[in-house]
Parts: structure tokens; C-alpha cells; sequence
């Protein structure tokens, strides 16, 4: 199976936080009921956002630099370089598709070198958080994105890796050729093409080149 594109999640996968979410709410001092909401469908995930940031707002966090300052303590988890680079390698181009936020996803691609990363943004005025977000990856719906994004970008989805580590990854492990699950969870791990129980981002390379040479 000739596999062109490798699309790494990003938290969890990359970085060693498992959501930026999350990571952002508790540095910030706040707690969440809103995700309840989300998954049994009575609001959307705009709103879902909405909800979360002004939380932030709330609390006094209207700086985007503060956002970002928070981020920057997040550390890239070992082996994503050396996975970009095997990746790289073998001709096969990695990519960064993650519902967290997109100031987090821009930092891991550069340091990464990867070129194609797709991310939630936050919305601003100047550099103050209007309470808004700019929703562009939904979680319970990141096949729809990978799909959405994979047609503009112009790879067929057999054509495609993807290295996830959460439930809601799931859908986007049947969506692809080729799938890498990096959790101790069986229940999301034994959904995925390949399961790595304490695997890290090189490993998960490694498989997807060697599938990919595969007949």
C-alpha cells in the first residue's frame, strides 16, 4: 500500500498533554461542565467553544499572549523529530490534524518542520480574546475535518496514515488506509490497524513506512 500523507494528532501524540483544553482550563483556574453538553448534542461546537474561552475571560485572561506563554511551557514528546524525519525519508509527508488549539499546533509544526497542520483557532481583537472561537476541527466530527481537508489538499483518504490516541479518533482510524493507535486504552487500540501500548511518535513512523513498502 503506497501511503503519501502521515496525520500525527497532536495532543496526546505530540506533545505530552493529553488535550490543550484542557491544559489552558487548568492553568487558568477554571473548570468546565460544558463537554456533557457537547457530546449528547444539545449545543454545537462553536458554542462548546464559546462556552470554554469565556470561561478564560472570566477569570482574566483576555491576553492572547497570555495563551500563548502558557502553550510554550508544552513539551514536544520525544521521538516527533525523528519521526519527521523518517517520514521525510521514506517519501511520505507529515502532516498535524488536532481539535486543540491552533497557537499549540502552528509552535509543534514549525519546531516539527511540518508544513500541513490544521487546528480550533481563537478569535481575537487586536491581541484581547473576543470569547469566540474559530472552530475548524469539531472533536466528535474529526473524520468530517480529515475528509474536508484531504479533498483540498488532494490525497485520497487509502493514501493516508493516521497516528491517534483518544476515542475520538476512532472514526478517522476507518477512514484511512492506514492507522496507528499510541494509547494503553484496548478499547480505542484495538480499532486502529496497529496498536503501540506506550509507543511513541518514531514507532508510529516506523510502522507507516514499513506498511507503505509493503505490497
Amino acid at each position: 500500500m503506497r501511503l503519501r500523507l502521515a496525520v500525527f494528532d497532536l495532543d496526546g501524540v505530540l506533545v505530552d498533554i493529553d488535550s490543550s483544553w484542557v491544559y489552558l482550563h487548568e492553568r487558568f483556574g477554571v473548570r468546565s461542565p460544558y463537554m456533557r453538553l457537547y457530546v449528547t448534542g444539545d449545543i454545537g461546537y462553536a458554542k462548546f467553544m464559546e462556552l470554554d474561552i469565556t470561561l478564560w475571560v472570566k477569570a482574566g485572561i483576555e491576553s492572547l499572549d497570555r495563551v500563548v506563554e502558557e502553550l510554550g511551557r508544552v513539551k514536544v514528546r520525544s521521538g516527533a523529530y525523528e519521526a519527521v524525519r523518517v517520514l521525510r525519508g521514506s517519501g511520505i509527508e507529515p502532516a498535524i490534524l488536532s481539535c486543540g488549539v491552533d497557537l499549540l499546533a502552528e509552535r509543534v509544526a514549525r519546531e516539527l518542520g511540518v508544513k500541513l497542520w490544521v487546528a480550533n483557532g481563537l478569535e481575537v481583537s487586536g491581541r484581547r480574546l473576543t470569547g469566540k472561537g474559530v472552530p475548524r476541527v469539531p472533536l466528535l466530527d474529526k473524520d468530517k475535518a480529515l475528509l474536508a481537508w484531504l479533498t483540498t489538499l488532494g490525497y485520497e483518504p487509502q493514501e493516508v496514515a493516521y497516528v491517534g490516541d483518544s476515542e475520538f479518533d476512532v472514526p478517522v482510524f476507518k477512514l484511512v488506509g492506514y492507522s496507528v493507535a499510541l494509547t494503553d486504552d484496548p478499547a480505542v487500540g484495538s480499532q486502529a490497524h496497529a496498536w503501540l501500548p506506550g509507543g511513541s511518535p518514531l514507532d508510529a513512523a516506523r510502522l507507516i513506512v514499513a506498511r507503505s513498502r509493503s505490497p
